[in-house]
């Protein structure tokens, strides 16, 4: 088979081979004056081509300003998720598993809130234990008799607290 198709393929008619020799089409001896542009014709062209250009600049332009405003809008989201991605792992708390990987401390809810309520009685504690020092402080003065028992006066130096501290009379009595 693969003779016959070459044999087929091999033999060409003449209808199927084109001259090689065909001349270029005459011109027109009538169309002569066409060819020619006149000065104004060729203003007309510089004005199209001007016009063209600028609004092809303006088309570039505006292209420039809406690619910088998602590139803005993009490096602002990126940052933005690369500063919580550094924050979260600063404040995770890892430990090491079974196998002796590190693993981070998986938190719930119930973890965190429990958290804030302990942050919140450490607080409430400094606040007393400074208060609790300070009377000391005054009864080992007033045991010393550095203060007399008998002129309460306000102090406010704590925050969130009144206290009566005695003080020493200057008056004698």
């Amino acid at each position: 088979m693969p003779g016959i198709l070459d044999q087929r393929l091999g033999e060409k008619t003449e209808q199927d081979i084109e001259p090689t020799t065909a001349s270029p089409p005459e011109p027109d001896t009538n169309s002569r004056s066409e060819d020619y542009m006149t000065e104004e014709d060729i203003r007309e062209i510089d004005a199209i081509e001007k016009m063209m250009s600028e609004e092809s600049f303006q088309l570039e332009k505006k292209r420039g300003k809406l690619f910088r405003r998602l590139s803005t809008v993009f490096l602002t989201i990126a940052c933005t998720y690369l500063v919580i991605l550094i924050y979260g792992s600063f404040i995770t708390e890892f430990y090491y598993d079974g196998s002796g990987k590190i693993a981070p401390v998986i938190m719930t809810v119930s973890d965190i809130s429990a958290k804030n309520e302990y942050n919140n009685i450490i607080g409430m504690y400094l606040q007393t234990r400074s208060l609790y020092e300070t009377l000391l402080t005054l009864d080992y003065r007033m045991a010393a008799g550095a203060e007399e028992p008998n002129l309460p006066v306000g102090k406010t130096d704590a925050p969130g607290c009144c206290r009566l501290e005695l003080r020493a009379s200057s008056r004698a009595a």
